[in-house]
């Protein structure tokens, strides 16, 4: 007999087996939401939800997570 956990685990797993989560750390400059949205969009890919941070508008890391 499964554990309560063990099943809901799977049932989670099949509700979501088409979600992924991309992470993205590189130079901040502009056009880099545009690149990743439009390769998103070729690959027939849906952003849910968005995050960014920078670390120097001017030259600095940015983090992206979708």
């Amino acid at each position: 007999m499964k554990s309560y956990i063990v099943e809901k685990l799977e049932t989670f797993k099949k509700l979501n087996k088409n979600r992924a989560r991309l992470l993205i750390s590189c130079s901040d400059q502009p056009g880099i939401v545009a690149a990743v949205s439009q390769f998103l969009y070729e690959h027939d890919a849906n952003i849910l939800e968005s995050n960014q941070y920078s670390t120097d508008p001017h030259g600095g890391r940015v983090f992206y997570s979708y």
